[in-house]
């Protein structure tokens, strides 16, 4: 009897931590990202959104949209436009590498220190976007 509740407490401990093991795997495998945004010193240089892969899996970005709100409420959404919507091919980013886009003369935005800049990053196989805030180096 003792023998039998020592290996009912030892297999309860033993599918425990193989759970916690396939949670954690799940959690690092999802997709994650950094962004940034840096604008050049320069009145004709470029400015960058860097888009970060901070996962461990290949993702590919088949469309991105760029929007800014204030309060973050839906009502004050104004979606930017950057000149690169019809020519976007999507682009494969590796694990820990970054893909850059460039926000020529012509396009470049301002926004208030009131308002929050933000990114919705449309994966391959992922219905649901993912929106990151886009932290600016102002």
């Amino acid at each position: 009897m003792k023998t039998e509740f020592l290996l009912g407490i030892a297999g309860a401990i033993l599918i425990a931590i193989l759970c916690i093991k396939v949670i954690i795997s799940w959690l690092r495998s999802r997709p994650r990202f950094s962004v940034s945004l840096s604008s050049g010193d320069e009145p004709d240089e470029d400015d960058k959104i860097t888009i970060k892969n901070a996962s461990t899996k290949t993702l590919i970005l088949v469309a991105y949209e760029l929007y800014i709100t204030s309060n973050n409420r839906a009502e004050d959404i104004r979606i930017l436009d950057i000149g690169q919507y019809g020519i976007f091919t999507q682009k494969t980013i590796e694990p820990r590498e970054s893909l850059i886009i460039y926000i020529n003369e012509q396009y470049k935005f301002k926004f208030n220190r009131n308002e929050q800049l933000f990114i919705e990053l449309f994966i391959k196989n992922k219905s649901i976007p993912i929106v990151k805030e886009i932290i600016a180096d102002r």
